[in-house]
């Protein structure tokens, strides 16, 4: 259950070991009024009650494989899409490994939904410190 005094991010990231990185550093730099919830990808997160204010994703997790398969470009679209459309209110972050894929996605989902607030960010804490700020929620001041 969340807690309504925190601000409820959901971190869809389809590795374990990458998303407690995240998590520490998220904690450490970006302050505690944030609630964060670990989703293994997309297609999970949609089966999801709740509703995020900041969702982070990492384009790896889009289909749920780990790895777009050759070809399968529209299900990344698609999923994204459904997501977007379901949390139409939320901040969106996307980052990966291959800037292009975020790039692209990002372009697609503002080409469908011109509200939607989606950027690209990096996995690092201070550039999610930084997500955090320009999206209008307080964070934590201390270096």
């Amino acid at each position: 259950m969340s807690n309504p005094n925190k601000h409820l991010v959901w971190v869809i990231e389809d590795d374990k070991i990458m998303y407690d990185i995240i998590a520490d550093g998220f904690k450490e730099f970006v302050g505690g009024d944030f609630e964060l919830n670990h989703i293994e990808s997309v297609p999970k997160a949609l089966k999801m009650t709740g509703h995020p204010e900041v969702i982070l994703i990492d384009t790896t997790a889009i289909a749920g494989h780990g790895i777009m398969p050759m070809g399968c470009w529209s299900l990344f679209e698609a999923n994204l899409g459904y997501l977007v459309e379901k949390h139409l209110s939320a901040v969106f972050g996307i980052y990966s490994g291959v800037g292009v894929w975020a790039e692209d996605l990002i372009e697609s989902i503002q080409d469908r939904f011109s509200e939607v607030k989606i950027t690209q960010t990096k996995r690092e804490a201070w550039a999610l410190k930084d997500l955090m700020k320009k999206s209008g929620f307080e964070v934590s001041e201390d270096e």
